[in-house]
């Protein structure tokens, strides 16, 4: 069934209420068999807007979960060789607060929205959490350290 620009599926079931569910770009309607599509209709246009900003979404973080990482683990690498410091593992989320974090196991976590940032500032934050694996600590010798294989650090942090 198709509603507004949304494809629908009706599955009937032996339940009591009715649910909506997103799957991929589809609109998933469970509902007892005595539900009119009427009613399926006016419940999914009740619901459009949630509905159209969920799947906006989903295909947002989709686009950072496929570039995040073609951009960001060449930049990682490049870094890992000149530093000599190796990630014993590197992954992606999605955070509000920070653009990186380096664990007391090593494991470098990058926020998937820093590629939004400029390329230059993406390089700043790959040696910061490469330097973390040295020292777990923003003291003296870390800063040292983030300045030698990054001289404009304070520049690019501003």
């Amino acid at each position: 069934m198709k509603i507004k620009d949304l494809e629908v599926e009706i599955k009937r079931k032996n339940i009591k209420h009715i649910y909506l569910r997103i799957k991929n770009d589809k609109v998933e309607v469970s509902c007892n068999n005595f539900i009119s599509k009427d009613f399926i209709k006016e419940f999914v246009l009740k619901h459009y807007e949630k509905i159209k900003k969920q799947i906006r979404t989903r295909k947002d973080k989709d686009f950072y979960r496929q570039n995040a990482p073609k951009i960001i683990l060449p930049i990682v690498k490049k870094y890992s060789k000149l530093m000599g410091l190796f990630p014993s593992k590197i992954s992606f989320r999605f955070k509000i607060s920070n653009w990186g974090s380096c664990t007391s196991k090593n494991h470098i976590i990058f926020n998937y929205y820093l590629i939004d940032e400029d390329k230059e500032f993406i390089e700043y934050v790959v040696v910061h959490e490469l330097a973390h694996i040295k020292f777990k600590h923003h003291k003296k010798e870390f800063w040292e350290l983030v300045e030698r294989f990054f001289p404009n650090y304070k520049k690019v942090r501003e």
